[in-house]
């Protein structure tokens, strides 16, 4: 499944932790949201130095430090073990939950992810979204798949967890 475009609300713009950020780090996740390697679960390959490549005047380092200002108010998660990134909100807004077979796919995307902590992740943000909106009529909520995803175990959890994975302290 293709991507064409990436969907970004208007609504970025008054997003305090996006707003705060240097123009860099804004850039960097604009640039992430609308990279053609995106999987609809919001997770793909940690490129950095591709990245750099995109602009005559960003360096590799550069984009490690608008990583890491990404990385502080968790707008994106890392695993550099396995050479992945999460945009951590795209599930919520890219509304792949409208369509079944979108979610049947996201379901799919999820499973090759090779990153537990991603995993874990956006098992999170799908249990925030649809605790969040209830059941509001999306196809994606009535996809088998999709359902069994919310279902423990979470993680170490017996239950969902309150905060994101990527928030344990060890």
């Amino acid at each position: 499944m293709a991507r064409e475009y990436g969907r970004v609300f208007l609504s970025i713009w008054s997003d305090p932790d996006f707003v705060l950020l240097d123009s860099c780090s804004q850039r960097l996740y604009l640039l992430l949201l609308t990279q053609p390697g995106m999987s609809t679960c919001g997770v793909q390959t940690f490129s950095p130095r591709r990245w750099a490549k995109l602009a005559p005047d960003t360096t590799a380092r550069k984009v490690a430090r608008a990583v890491a200002a990404l990385e502080a108010p968790r707008l994106v998660v890392v695993d550099r073990r396995t050479d992945e990134i999460l945009v951590r909100s795209f599930v919520r807004y890219d509304l792949s939950l409208r369509s079944a077979n979108v979610t049947k796919h996201l379901v799919k995307t999820l499973a090759q992810v090779t990153s537990g902590v991603l995993r874990d992740a956006v098992r999170h943000e799908l249990y925030r979204l649809k605790d969040d909106l209830g059941d509001n009529g999306w196809a994606g909520w009535k996809v088998p798949a999709f359902q069994q995803l919310l279902e423990p175990p979470f993680g170490q959890w017996s239950e969902p967890p309150s905060e994101p994975p990527f928030q344990r302290r060890s």
